[in-house]
């Protein structure tokens, strides 16, 4: 899949902004609860997480819709969190003068519901799922106009996002970090703002490893959908038999008509460990951002 940059002066500060007090903040926000879209579906993580494939999985699914990342939300935040609420260097928030906070909240919703309720009604589906990994960053906002929402969080051992990083900054994107300790923040940051969804709406939020899903898919999207209130639907193991990410590893593709519905054999072996090309200065760099998360999600990695 051809990999999207989203273009802003702005991204590479928004990308390592601190949201953590937002779900507070929003909380004397009055929610937006009218619309035609209802429990969307948003799998979020850093990037190279595997957001897209499990995207893709999903809108296999009869009941589910999908395309490719989204991003425009990504805009909407920028209107209403720095021209209308004015948080931004200069306190600026002209857009105050003209609509109030719960109408200009409304306003992006209805907006944000005719393009996604446009693809289901292309797709003949009822249910929406969006990949865009970035939309972590924008939990408490889309709870605004989403209060429904369900957050599927997947996450993925550090040495392999990171490594997965440093091949996306050589293809000129330049949001993944110029070296190993940026890429490594980056992960981390990304994964926190996760674990903040998770104690502001648990029981909207399910977290996902990577790992898991890539030797257990049939017991991970089960499991998945379950949560969605949905039952496994075999076509949603299709988009595995497809490249879904570059580079591609050896063992990724999957004839997806031999996967078992056994949920405890596992289809693919995943070999953890430190990308091969990596010198004792990228380990120490690696550890010294992220040992914390490390040895909370991956206590084996030394």
């Amino acid at each position: 899949m051809k990999e999207i940059e989203y273009k802003s002066s702005s991204f590479e500060i928004f990308t390592k902004c601190d949201l953590k007090d937002r779900f507070i903040k929003f909380k004397n926000f009055k929610k937006c609860r009218n619309g035609k879209i209802k429990r969307p579906i948003f799998i979020v993580g850093c990037p190279r997480s595997g957001t897209t494939v499990l995207g893709k999985c999903l809108a296999a699914h009869p009941q589910i819709g999908g395309a490719d990342e989204s991003l425009f939300l990504m805009i909407m935040w920028t209107i209403f969190n720095e021209i209308h609420q004015g948080n931004n260097k200069n306190n600026f928030a002209p857009l105050k003068d003209f609509i109030t906070t719960e109408d200009i909240l409304n306003n992006i919703k209805a907006f944000s519901d005719k393009i996604f309720s446009r693809l289901l009604a292309k797709q003949k589906k009822n249910i929406y799922a969006d990949h865009t990994p970035w939309y972590i960053l924008l939990a408490p906002f889309i709870n605004l106009l989403y209060p429904d929402a369900l957050f599927i969080h997947i996450i993925r051992d550090g040495r392999g996002v990171v490594n997965s990083l440093s091949h996306s900054y050589k293809k000129g994107f330049r949001w993944a970090g110029k070296d190993i300790k940026d890429r490594t923040q980056l992960w981390v940051n990304l994964v926190n703002h996760g674990l903040n969804i998770k104690n502001h709406i648990p029981s909207r939020y399910m977290e996902v490893r990577y790992e898991d899903f890539y030797q257990y898919p049939v017991k991970i999207l089960t499991e998945i959908l379950s949560f969605a209130g949905l039952r496994f639907n075999k076509n949603t193991l299709k988009p595995l038999s497809i490249p879904h990410a570059t580079p591609v590893t050896k063992n990724v593709v999957l004839d997806y008509r031999e996967i078992t519905q056994e949920t405890d054999k596992p289809q693919r072996v995943l070999k953890l460990g430190w990308p091969k090309e990596w010198s004792k200065k990228d380990r120490q760099n690696f550890i010294l951002v992220g040992r914390d998360l490390m040895d909370k999600f991956y206590p084996k990695y030394k």
